[in-house]
């Protein structure tokens, strides 16, 4: 099953990326003001993250919020051209996700590398996996899944990043982008929920008539 406010859909992804390019949290000086993406390489930077359990929670809770929208996009194909264009945009987000050349050569050993790797390997494989092979059945379920997840991660990847600028003496206020991307995340949620009660009445009623079918 798919949604059939496609263009909407695309528009909404989009929105997202913006979303998580954008700052999230915004200072006084310019380099301190960042999205999440770079965010999470300041905070893994942090002189606490390696004492923190799990190890980089927090740059784990902002880069998850990348995979997901891989992810949404991976299901979003319902066509073949579709699918071709989603795995073309899967690829450079999976390939952006990785970390520097020097992990596969000095700093194996890195957890923020690691971490960095693992991410973008799920982005990819599973990304790749779910487009071609996609539970369709169940795609509405897992978006609205993945938007939970996403909207959680950000908040709490947020707060505590803003906690630990705090604590280096860093005044800051909420960017846009996490507000973007909170309501993209929103939409998305909406529209995949109104495919669900779309669908609901007319499983129902096809359940109903084979039920009274089978009782003659």
């Amino acid at each position: 099953m798919h949604t059939k406010n496609t263009p909407l859909l695309y528009f909404t992804i989009t929105l997202a990326l913006i979303g998580y390019i954008l700052p999230w949290i915004t200072t006084q000086t310019a380099p301190l003001t960042l999205g999440a993406y770079d965010l999470a390489e300041w905070v893994s930077l942090h002189p606490s993250q390696p004492y923190t359990t799990p190890v980089l929670i927090v740059p784990l809770l902002l880069r998850l919020n990348l995979v997901i929208i891989v992810l949404i996009i991976a299901l979003s194909a319902h066509t073949d051209k579709l699918r071709i264009f989603t795995i073309f945009a899967i690829v450079p987000l999976s390939l952006a996700q990785l970390p520097p050349l020097e992990f596969l050569t000095i700093a194996t050993n890195n957890i923020n590398y690691q971490q960095q790797f693992v991410l973008a390997t799920i982005s990819l494989v599973l990304g790749i996996g779910l487009s071609v092979f996609k539970p369709v059945r169940f795609i509405p379920q897992i978006n609205i899944f993945l938007v939970g997840v996403g909207i959680v991660s950000a908040i709490t990847g947020l707060q505590q990043a803003q906690a630990l600028y705090i604590m280096s003496l860093q005044e800051n206020s909420l960017g846009m982008g996490v507000i973007v991307i909170g309501i993209a995340y929103i939409i998305i949620a909406l529209t995949y929920l109104q495919s669900l009660i779309i669908k609901f009445p007319t499983s129902k009623l096809q359940q109903l008539l084979e039920i009274k079918q089978g009782s003659h």
